[in-house]
């Protein structure tokens, strides 16, 4: 997409939802929400609000 066009493909998954109060004990990487790029194209996105891939 060398254009800059922009589209959307997922909406309204179910990832983690910001830390409330457990700022000094959790680490960061405790509930990671995350998305990558495979070489193929596909695309993956991983929540721990629901532990999904």
């Amino acid at each position: 997409m060398g254009t800059g066009a922009v589209s959307k493909i997922a909406d309204g998954l179910s990832l983690s939802g910001p830390a409330v109060g457990q700022d000094a004990a959790l680490p960061p990487t405790y509930l990671f929400d995350g998305v990558a790029v495979g070489q193929s194209g596909d695309i993956y996105v991983s929540g721990g609000g629901k532990n999904v891939i």
